[in-house]
């Protein structure tokens, strides 16, 4: 069994499909792609979604349905941020994306759009030449020696600094004439040369970059791409973006209001729950990474694979956190050729549930800090939780209180419940404990 997921490949030409799009987000697809059509506004979007939670996955069967299997293809560029932060200069990296889109049209715009976006890189370069020498230079050209530089200045004559004034009026002038010529001319590409009139600047994994390349983005989006017929999509987590902010800014600045100025509107992908839909999306997504984890080995602990999957309809955790349970659940798998009984896989479950959910529980567990009451109020599986008869979670909290318990309270329950029992060891030593143990001194990097 694989250690881990997949990274799931879609050629250019796949888009949502009933194998693809596990999670039906089709219909959330299609209504994005009603609300840009249908505006008539330059708009910046964010869709906000934790890690792992498949924007990815989704933002990309979106870009190539928008382009292959809409009744009006919507010309959409996909941008990910965090494979392109290596480069110093986002303007170059964005206008390089629509180089290409006309370079893929084979329209005669190509070179007159290198012109003008040539113009408008040198436009905010000057303004970046005392930090940029610095930085060149790994700082051997430090401040006082820039000060120096100036000082020289303030000694010119008269003559000399009007002529630098004048002249740097003349390329202020120069760079306005150049911003503005370069944002009529993408305007006008989006509206006249393309079958829609927009184009879709999709921005992923923005907030997976870094954090310096990230917000230098969304200046750029803002100050230089923002023109009628062009919208953005930006892909991330928006509290890590956030984080981003302060990191540039310091702890003080409201990093809420500052990603306001640049976006309009906020989005986040929907999450089918019980009470929605007959399936939740977690345990789909489970279920669809164990498939492709176990591919066609033979997995001999699948009663270990249920407690989880219970658990994961029960608490919902992140599609990450699913991955990394799957992990643990093959790291011990693996190390075995055979199954184990009933209550161990029932536990075995458990235990990798909670490496990931709560770690530091199963700590306490081993130094005698933390007993059964302390795992089933964290898992959820105390009597005011769990109101089904039937409901299995009530058999594996009664498993969890047998093993975490002392010799009396095991008798109890032996006594006055129905429980398997068989192959549960003797003596002190408990089947928790064993688990914990064998994962104490693994750490995937995920």
């Amino acid at each position: 069994m694989r250690l881990t997921v997949p990274e799931l490949q879609l050629n250019d030409g796949e888009y949502f499909s009933t194998e693809r799009d596990i999670f039906n987000r089709k219909p959330f697809g299609d209504h994005l792609y009603n609300l840009i059509n249908n505006s008539e506004e330059n708009l910046v979007l964010a869709l906000d979604s934790q890690w792992g939670e498949g924007k990815s996955t989704f933002i990309k069967m979106w870009t190539n349905e928008n382009k292959h299997n809409r009744e009006v293809p919507l010309e959409t560029i996909y941008f990910d941020a965090f494979q392109n932060d290596y480069q110093k200069e986002p303007f170059l990296a964005l206008a390089s994306e629509v180089y290409e889109l006309l370079e893929d049209k084979a329209t005669t715009k190509t070179a007159e759009f290198k012109k003008k976006a040539a113009k408008v890189f040198k436009t905010f370069s000057r303004g970046m030449i005392k930090t940029g020498v610095r930085i060149g230079t790994a700082g051997l050209v430090n401040d006082t020696l820039l000060d120096q530089a100036e000082k020289d200045i303030s000694e010119l004559v008269s003559e000399q600094v009007d002529s630098i004034i004048s002249s740097k009026f003349e390329s202020s002038k120069a760079d306005k004439l150049a911003l503005k010529n370069f944002k009529e001319f993408l305007s006008d590409i989006a509206l006249n040369h393309t079958s829609s009139g927009k184009i879709v600047f999709v921005i992923d994994e923005l907030d997976r970059c870094r954090p310096d390349f990230a917000l230098d983005l969304l200046e750029n989006i803002k100050h230089l791409f923002s023109v009628s017929g062009v919208t953005f999509l930006l892909v991330m987590n928006r509290r890590q973006l956030e984080e981003s902010v302060k990191c540039r800014y310091g702890n003080g600045i409201d990093s809420v209001t500052y990603l306001q100025k640049f976006i309009d509107v906020w989005l986040s992908l929907p999450r089918k729950t019980p009470a929605l839909s007959e399936q939740d999306d977690g345990v789909t997504y489970l279920t669809n990474s164990f498939k492709l984890m176990a591919a066609e080995g033979n997995v001999d602990n699948r009663g270990a694979l249920s407690a989880i999957t219970d658990l994961v309809r029960h608490l919902k955790p992140s599609f990450r956190d699913i991955e990394r349970i799957l992990t643990y659940f093959a790291l011990i798998e693996n190390s075995r050729s055979y199954a184990f009984n009933e209550f161990y896989q029932d536990i075995m479950g458990t235990v990798c549930f909670l490496k990931v959910t709560n770690p530091k529980l199963l700590d306490n567990i081993m130094n005698g800090r933390a007993s059964s009451k302390d795992v089933l109020e964290h898992l959820q599986l105390t009597n005011q939780n769990l109101r089904s008869e039937g409901d299995p979670l009530k058999y594996l909290a009664l498993e969890i209180e047998y093993d975490l318990s002392a010799p009396e309270r095991k008798n109890e329950i032996e006594s006055n419940e129905r429980i398997n029992l068989r192959g549960y060891p003797s003596g002190s030593v408990n089947i928790f404990k064993r688990f914990i143990e064998e994962l104490s001194n693994i750490y995937p990097q995920y």
